[in-house]
């Protein structure tokens, strides 16, 4: 096993753009062969092997969930579609209120007394990012479809 095996995946913060994250989470469940998992409904007849698939998958995913985004969807730990789910809807809310709020985060960016140039440019390129996620999330309504 090498040791790109071992890594735990993209860690989900409060502080990383959900849209960036979800994009890596998904290349790297897609990786480990689990990602289906996030998207289907369980089979309740399936057998040990899926079983065993599914809770590998969970594992990688809530072990990719940072201290401080964990209690916010603790209830669905152990099933992956839920747990992906919920994610989605607590990080990624499809509303105005969302594009306000990467507006206003633009828009208060000023440079620090102890800061460079380059750290602001960086706090500019981040929340620019969470806008056009935001303006795009809301144009693109959600289907449910794949």
């Amino acid at each position: 096993m090498s040791d790109s095996d071992n890594s735990l995946g993209p860690m989900l913060t409060k502080d990383t753009p959900y849209s960036e994250w979800k994009g890596d989470a998904k290349a790297y469940l897609r990786r480990k062969g689990v990602y289906t998992h996030c998207i289907i409904t369980p089979d309740p007849k399936a057998d040990a092997e899926i079983v065993a698939s599914r809770e590998k998958c969970a594992g990688i995913l809530w072990g990719m969930l940072s201290k401080e985004v964990k209690p916010l969807v603790r209830a669905h730990e152990d099933d992956p579609k839920a747990l992906w789910e919920a994610l989605e809807t607590i990080l990624a809310p499809r509303k105005a209120g969302a594009r306000f709020n990467a507006y206003r985060t633009l828009t208060s960016i000023r440079l620090r007394e102890d800061g460079t140039l380059l750290a602001l440019t960086g706090r500019i390129s981040t929340a620019m990012r969470l806008l056009k996620a935001a303006s795009i999330a809301i144009l693109v309504k959600p289907t449910g479809k794949l």
